[in-house]
């Protein structure tokens, strides 16, 4: 079940690219009537390429610049708090802090 939603998943997303790129060019064909006649011209074709060209550089692109800032994140987050924690365990370190003064009964701890 798992893989054919993974198979399923990976075509629809092969194909969203090039249903995008040919409704963009059908909406450009009203504008510029050479880029589309009843169906794509020699000349609709190449834009429709370099349409799809360049929405995958974008989606490259943003993946890479996305991963990039993420791990720089989560590293800045990490070293926040090994400052933190290094700080507090240098600057407030008091041994009476790992005693435990009990007063009373026992059973009223519990």
């Amino acid at each position: 079940m798992a893989s054919s939603v993974g198979w399923l998943y990976l075509i629809g997303t092969l194909l969203v690219i090039p249903v995008e790129a040919e409704a963009s060019l059908q909406y450009l064909g009203y504008i510029f009537p050479s880029l589309w006649n009843t169906g794509p011209t020699p000349f609709g074709y190449l834009v429709e390429i370099s349409i799809v060209v360049a929405i995958y550089l974008l989606v490259f692109n943003g993946i890479k610049s996305l991963s990039f800032g993420v791990n720089t994140i989560t590293y800045a987050k990490l070293g926040i708090l090994a400052i933190y924690a290094i700080s507090v365990g240098v600057l407030s370190f008091h041994v009476s802090n790992f005693s435990l003064p009990i007063t009373g009964p026992a059973n009223s701890f519990f």
